[in-house]
């Protein structure tokens, strides 16, 4: 006869261990969230990359791990059946002390796993919609996992359970009696990790179809051309400080770790190409979004722009500002116009960055050495600050009209001048970053993007983008078939699910859709300056094919492996169906959104 009695101590561990483990996980992602240290977004990253390493073999991920699953649970019914068939039982019994610590452990991980899978949730509430299976499907074959260990070292449980059927297996007459803390079955507990086990099969079971491979594939990236890896140059990045004046850098807080704001130039490596002539290189200005300061969140984009033969520009701008120095030192009334301020401020970092970068390249400043650059161009090119690409992705979309204005001011794209807004805000209204856009000029050409499942900003802000361009703010309109919106669909059909969320441009998230419906538009805007730039006609006509015009290179996003069509895009030059053009906000947005009324 064996008598275990538990420690006040060892009876709270284990009673709480599954809190224990989601407080492990949950205090930390709180007391970040609340400082505003972007620890969401951080979150949302790291699980978009989780994610597309697990899709690159999904078929594969899902049968090992469910086949993990089955070792560890027949793996250890076989272990208690051998200590029974044994007579080993009362020498387990004596080590009820260390099955007790095996189950606070797993616990503890248990509740780790339900942070995990709690705060997936909600991420994929706000950022991903359900387009990703393979981190819940994980996370649920971990809680169900952790379950089992602690059910089955559970040595009283196990007793109850699972002896009866293996006396019954081997016709045994003895029954080991034990003591145990609890004599009884403890139901309760039994009922939690039954809660774990159901929980765990309720979001599993959606997954089991794509994740064993039985669903239809998209196209990931065209096998050529443009999105495709083809490209004409490699890629040099040169990184140097932002030299902000005081009156930015007085309301900014924090700062960079080293007190310090980038600007990060992209270059196509002509030094060790064959070139024929003299290279003329455009330029692609870049305005991140609220939340993309770090340069990798667009490196992608940036690098398949300079791939292309331009030089490519990206400049930090802050997110965080001292609202009560603003009010103290600016002639704001409110909190709603000290906002309108912090727009000002990120608008001027940006622009004075980008100003002096292009002065850097065409030799009019050194923060970069004409030998660093001739390393990477070589010594027969020019810089053209008459083609100007301008790009910008949520906040930066809102922030292009103001870049844009600026870089007419100063006479550059005298030739060509190209604006991409991806998911844009409405831009600011503080006076002196308030631009008109009568000074567009008549060659301009327009995308405005929305995505269906944005729940950050809603395409109506981009609607409302694109008619001020078209209509150049209720001046002289330019030709409607310059500027044009368009609307990147979600696509459940198959596997990976595709869905339009606020954060496609940013690199984690590189699929199907993003792939299609933005960096192959965008490869297309930067061959078309560069073959323009250099006297490259038929490239020029045709790249332009793929941002213009609507047509199948402009809105076709591939085929399912079935041969299904992936949802085309979207497009109209008059969304609103003001002039009687297609009424994209009665087709698929909601018309009674106060952010849809123009």
């Amino acid at each position: 006869m064996i008598e275990y009695k538990r420690s006040k101590i060892l009876k709270i561990l284990l009673v709480s261990a599954e809190l224990l483990g989601l407080l492990i996980g949950l205090v930390p992602f709180l007391i970040g969230f609340l400082s505003g240290t972007g620890v969401e977004f951080n979150k949302a990253r790291s699980s978009l990359e989780f994610a597309r390493v697990i899709q690159v073999n999904t078929p594969l991920v899902f049968w090992l791990t469910f086949l993990l699953l089955l070792i560890v649970i027949f793996g250890l019914i076989f272990y208690q059946y051998r200590i029974f068939k044994k007579d080993l039982l009362e020498k387990q019994a004596k080590k009820l002390y260390t099955w007790d610590i095996l189950r606070i452990l797993g616990g503890v991980g248990i509740g780790y796993l339900i942070y995990e899978l709690i705060i997936y949730l909600i991420i994929n509430q706000l950022y991903f919609h359900g387009a990703f299976v393979s981190i819940p499907f994980i996370l649920s074959i971990g809680i169900i996992i952790g379950t089992s260990l602690i059910s089955f070292s559970d040595f009283h449980t196990v007793q109850i359970i699972l002896y009866p059927l293996f006396k019954r297996i081997l016709k045994k007459t003895e029954t080991l009696k034990l003591t145990i803390y609890k004599p009884t079955l403890n139901y309760i507990k039994m009922a939690k990790n039954l809660v774990w086990v159901i929980l765990g099969f309720i979001i599993i079971f959606p997954s089991l179809i794509p994740l064993m491979g039985l669903s239809p594939t998209s196209e990931l990236q065209p096998s050529s051309g443009y999105g495709s890896q083809d490209r004409p140059f490699e890629v040099d990045t040169f990184q140097v400080e932002n030299d902000l004046p005081e009156n930015i850098t007085a309301f900014v807080t924090p700062r960079n770790e080293n007190n310090s704001w980038y600007i990060y130039y992209y270059l196509p490596r002509l030094s060790v190409a064959t070139l024929s002539s003299t290279q003329n290189i455009p330029i692609a200005l870049y305005c991140h979004g609220n939340s993309g300061q770090d340069v990798v969140e667009y490196d992608y984009s940036l690098r398949a722009l300079a791939s292309r033969g331009m030089a490519v520009i990206f400049v930090q701008y802050s997110r965080s500002f001292n609202y009560t120095k603003i009010l103290e030192k600016v002639e704001v009334e409110n909190d709603t116009e000290a906002y309108s301020f912090s727009s000002y401020i990120k608008y001027n970092m940006t622009w004075t960055g980008m100003f002096s970068a292009v002065n850097t390249l065409i030799g009019n400043n050194s923060l970069i050495s004409s030998s660093e650059l001739n390393e990477t161009l070589g010594t027969d090119y020019t810089i053209d600050t008459s083609r100007i690409l301008i790009i910008g992705h949520s906040v930066g979309g809102g922030m292009t009209l103001f870049i844009g204005s600026q870089v007419i001011s100063e006479g550059w794209a005298s030739q060509q001048l190209i604006f991409d807004l991806e998911a844009p805000t409405t831009s600011a209204t503080w006076p002196s970053v308030n631009v008109n856009l009568s000074i567009l000029p008549n060659y301009t050409m327009v995308n405005v993007i929305g995505y269906e499942d944005d729940t950050v900003l809603s395409p109506c802000d981009g609607m409302a983008q694109h008619e001020r361009f078209f209509t150049r703010d209720n001046s002289i309109e330019l030709n409607p078939d310059q500027v044009a919106f368009l609307l990147i669909r979600s696509d459940r059909y198959g596997f990976p699910r595709l869905v339009a969320t606020h954060y496609l441009p940013n690199d984690p998230l590189i699929d199907t859709l993003s792939v299609f419906g933005y960096h192959r538009r965008i490869d297309a805007m930067a061959s078309f300056l560069v073959a323009d730039a250099n006297s490259g006609t038929v490239v020029a006509n045709d790249a332009k094919t793929y941002f213009q015009g609507g047509g199948e290179n402009m809105i076709g996003m591939g085929l399912w492996s079935d041969g299904t069509p992936v949802l085309p895009l979207l497009y109209s030059t008059d969304p609103w169906g003001l002039r009687d053009g297609p009424n994209i906000l009665n087709q698929l947005l909601d018309p009674d959104d106060e952010d849809c009324q123009l």
